[in-house]
């Protein structure tokens, strides 16, 4: 990884007029180590409440997201923040809120005036499964384990996977947890994207309160109990047709998935498609259908509405 400079980036904030505090002065970044000069309290009228900047570092790129909060108690209008970047090239999200809203910035070295156009930065990836197995990151096969462990390192970088889990005990209480699980998170919801697109419906509905009752016993020391071989045969089975491939967007704090591709897609147009038109079936069979499917609720409140 090549050593990166400093060097300083001049934002130009527009500030809303008509509202002001003294400023909080940070130190200039080239005194650290030297002792900070006390601010002399002149009338600034703005001053920083908060900040948040996340910096990633990739091999080929570096991310900066920094949201700058302030008040202006004054009739200040514009004013100029050094913030350091990298290089030339680095993708920097840069956000201004002030007295709650956020404000329009500009590039301070450009004369035009407008809201700072800023393209999102983002990685497109591709994970492939086979028979439900996580087998293989852009096209690349390898064990489950470095798959997960790659697919972690690239997205923990984007801050994906942070989260708060509250849960029940075996003895009864409740326990609460900060964690980040960025691999695991992205694995579970891409794997139930393409479960969408190639189990049936009942395949679902089964697998989901099924899946909840075998991680209820997994996670109260239950293994060995013989009906967890049970749902292990079922859940293995579910699996034979749940191959396909899965393209996710990294983004900065989330992702999304943008689709799939499986030979076994149930999702296909040839076999008629969802909407208020359809050539699949005539509306009389479509009648049909309807009268046969809700017979037996027609039966219930027939035998029922005299009681």
């Amino acid at each position: 990884m090549n050593r990166c400079r400093i060097i300083q980036f001049a934002i130009t904030i527009l500030l809303i007029p008509n509202t002001g505090v003294l400023a909080d002065i940070a130190p200039d970044p080239m005194t650290a180590g030297k002792a900070l000069q006390e601010f002399d309290g002149e009338a600034t009228e703005v001053r920083m409440v908060s900040e948040d900047v996340l910096v990633r570092v990739f091999e080929s790129e570096i991310i900066t997201v920094a949201e700058f909060f302030m008040y202006n108690e004054g009739e200040t209008d514009t004013m100029e923040v050094g913030f350091p970047y990298a290089y030339e090239g680095e993708y920097i999200e840069f956000r201004a809120f002030v007295n709650g809203l956020e404000v329009d910035t500009r590039d301070g070295k450009k004369e035009h005036v407008g809201r700072k156009k800023m393209t999102v930065f983002w990685k497109l990836w591709e994970m492939t499964f086979e028979k439900g197995e996580f087998v293989a990151l852009n096209g690349k096969t390898d064990s489950a384990e470095m798959n997960i462990e790659l697919l972690n390192d690239l997205a923990s970088a984007f801050a994906i996977g942070r989260d708060i889990h509250v849960g029940d005990t075996i003895v009864g209480i409740k326990g609460r947890v900060g964690f980040e699980a960025a691999a695991a998170l992205i694995i579970i919801k891409a794997h139930h994207l393409l479960e969408k697109h190639t189990l049936t419906k009942w395949q679902l509905q089964h697998k989901d309160y099924l899946s909840n009752f075998y991680g209820m016993h997994l996670h109260e020391g239950q293994y060995l109990d013989p009906v967890m071989r049970d749902m292990e045969a079922f859940l293995q089975n579910s699996q034979a047709k749940v191959s396909g491939d899965v393209t996710v967007s990294l983004k900065p704090y989330h992702f999304s998935l943008d689709g799939i591709t499986s030979k076994h897609d149930l999702m296909n147009a040839k076999f008629g498609s969802y909407g208020e038109e359809n050539t699949g079936w005539s509306a009389e069979e479509a009648k049909g259908f309807i009268k046969i499917l809700g017979n037996q609720n027609k039966i219930y409140q027939q035998v029922n509405s005299e009681l």
